[in-house]
């Protein structure tokens, strides 16, 4: 069973002239959690939740085993799911800005659970 838990979300607002204002960040603790029986769909899921292409995906960001991070774009400072493509031609001409956000979070393994109803796993003297 893989899980991907995702813990932090750092945002910055985006202004397509003069880019992120890094000095302005955001970063919020944050719960969100997917798991599956393996890793190509568990990272479809991710994908599909936060509306982003693989490539928005990083797999051991920073040098980190099982770090993973997830970049979007958002009209809010609230918002989880990508809509840059909805927002692009606004945000190009300048008539708003958009919050670059960044997931992190750690995907690890755990055996898959017991079924304790199954007679065969215990041993009956």
């Amino acid at each position: 069973m893989f899980i991907a838990k995702f813990n932090l979300k750092i945002s910055e607002r985006d202004n397509f002239e003069n880019g992120c204002d890094p000095f302005n960040s955001n970063t919020r603790i944050i719960n969100i959690e997917f798991e599956s029986s393996d890793l190509s769909t568990l990272l479809r899921e991710i994908c599909k939740y936060f509306n982003v292409r693989i490539d928005s995906v990083l797999l051991n960001s920073c040098d980190e085993l099982g770090r993973i991070d997830v970049q979007t774009y958002t009209k809010t400072l609230k918002g989880n799911k990508c809509s840059y493509d909805q927002y692009a031609d606004g945000f190009k001409l300048g008539n708003y800005d958009l919050f670059l956000n960044c997931f992190i979070g750690r995907v690890t393994t755990l055996p898959a659970p017991v079924d304790l109803c199954d007679r065969s796993h215990f041993i009956i003297k």
